[in-house]
């Protein structure tokens, strides 16, 4: 197979993500949801309409997107930045749902590396020339919803930790189906002719589809029709408050509603921190980095506003492969806290056992593990088969012959 019918397999679901071929590798990516989200930067929620993304329009403006690590600090890419920031580029996109997917071309080898062992996320860079294409809508208690329109330039695909469009849960902007992916949809294939890709299954989240049809009957209801300059622009006349709404262009319960799920959405976005909790997350931290180091790797961060429960669980669910009796449970579901540290201890444990398990490791390789001793000195030791590293030391063997005499 070569690199596009690979990238098709994956796309189809025919293939796991990631895929390596010769000096890169092919993952599955998230280039953009749609509907409702929180920009935490910005302190907003925003609407992405769905029609404006979800067409084979957008689909093309995608072909050839760059891949970056981490968003420039400006937001959008130079000559400088490329250059430092870009780990390859978006060849194939397609719709997952109410999301836009693509698969992405990574030849950096470092992030290869990190994509493929961390759950990492990704977040899309999108430039609006012409401000008026956007729009306002405030709720009865001054909530305000920023409802895009039309963006200008799809500037950049940044991977990172965690993403706008992971709607406050676990990141899940990169597709890595050894990390098994539980916010990932099964992807149909197209239709015959590859005109339209056929729609996803449905979002097992209903409320917030619930907040993204109400919005779009909401901007339904107020869009002028398009004039021959701007065709596809959003109103740019402020949008009616909720008052209004309820009186005049939805249901009362409809936008009972629509405060209620934008509630909710604002319960899912980072918090600050109590006191000692960062304490907390060190500890925590340094105890998964222990483990980590153990397969020659390092502990990811505490994401932003995780608490120190929720990334405890995390790291658990990263070791729990290790353990036999662990390896399928679900470790998210579990909500008592003793009883999750007993589950725990063993889990890092076993994963410990098995790092210093020469039979966990692949035959004529060596692995690296990394412990610090009680005065904080670095001990480094190795696993594995000694032949990976003693074999190019030692003499070439000779065969000796031995002549027979067998008497004449």
């Amino acid at each position: 197979m070569n690199e596009t019918e690979i990238a098709i397999a994956i796309r189809d679901g025919e293939l796991p993500s990631p895929q390596i071929l010769d000096n890169m590798a092919l993952f599955a990516v998230r280039i953009t949801g749609t509907g409702t989200a929180y920009r935490t930067k910005f302190d907003e929620y925003t609407y992405r309409p769905p029609e404006n993304y979800l067409n084979d329009s957008f689909l093309a403006r995608c072909n050839g997107l760059p891949v970056i690590f981490e968003h420039p600090e400006d937001g959008s890419l130079t000559s400088d930045e490329y250059h430092e920031r870009n780990v390859g580029s978006i060849v194939l996109p397609y719709i997952v749902g109410d999301e836009v997917w693509g698969v992405a071309r990574i030849y950096d080898e470092s992030a290869i590396q990190i994509m493929s062992n961390e759950q990492m996320s990704t977040s899309p860079s999108v430039v609006f020339h012409n401000p008026d294409v956007n729009s306002t809508l405030q709720l009865d208690d001054d909530t305000e919803i920023l409802i895009e329109g039309k963006p200008s330039l799809l500037d950049h695909l940044a991977i990172c930790e965690s993403g706008v469009w992971d709607k406050g849960r676990s990141p899940a902007g990169v597709k890595v189906d050894k990390l098994g992916d539980p916010n990932m949809e099964e992807v149909k294939k197209p239709d015959a002719e590859g005109a339209n890709l056929e729609a996803m299954e449905k979002s097992e989240d209903s409320k917030m589809d619930q907040v993204l049809a109400l919005l779009t009957k909401l901007v339904s209801a107020q869009a002028p029709k398009p004039d021959a300059e701007a065709p596809e622009n959003l109103p740019t006349e402020p949008m009616p408050t909720a008052a209004d709404t309820d009186a005049g262009y939805m249901s009362k319960a409809d936008g009972d509603a629509l405060r209620s799920q934008v509630a909710e959405l604002a319960d899912r976005q980072p918090r600050e921190r109590a006191d000692g909790e960062e304490a907390e997350l060190a500890d925590s931290q340094a105890r998964a980095d222990s483990v980590a180091n153990s397969f020659g790797e390092r502990a990811p961060a505490p994401l932003i506003g995780e608490s120190p429960f929720a990334y405890r669980q995390r790291m658990a669910a990263r070791f729990k492969k290790h353990s036999k009796t662990y390896a399928d449970m679900n470790i998210s579901s579990i909500t008592d806290a003793k009883l999750f540290g007993v589950i725990e201890a063993q889990i890092y444990s076993d994963a410990q056992s098995a790092a210093m398990s020469p039979l966990d490791v692949p035959k004529h390789t060596l692995r690296e593990v990394v412990k610090n001793d009680a005065t904080g000195r670095r001990i480094t030791s190795f696993v594995g088969d000694p032949s990976a590293c003693w074999d190019q030391f030692k003499s070439p063997s000779r065969r000796r012959l031995v002549g027979i005499n067998k008497g004449q």
